[in-house]
């Protein structure tokens, strides 16, 4: 009889320590799961952050060549004007 006591015991005690041992690793898993969503979610951040900065220097870049261009173009303007007048004052 005692040893069927003792018996029983050892078996709900390695019951038990089956039980938490399986409630730890959904615990971890549930951890480790959380882990690879956030890091998803700070790739997928990392992403769009790159790609604003890209567009940034895209947009600064294409200011700069429009603007560079309207310069070129006031130029040209300038002397083609000047030409006209010289021509009309010349006679």
């Amino acid at each position: 009889m005692k040893n069927l006591i003792v018996l029983n015991s050892i078996l709900n005690l390695i019951l038990i320590t089956n039980l938490d041992f399986t409630k730890q690793q959904k615990k971890q898993n549930k951890v480790l799961g959380k882990r690879k969503n956030n890091d998803e979610v700070d790739t997928k951040m990392l992403q769009i952050q790159q790609n604003y900065q890209k567009d940034l220097l895209n947009k600064k870049q294409k200011l700069e060549e429009n603007e560079n261009q309207k310069d070129m173009d006031f130029k040209t303007d300038k002397e083609e004007i000047e030409n006209e007048l010289h021509k009309l004052l010349m006679g």
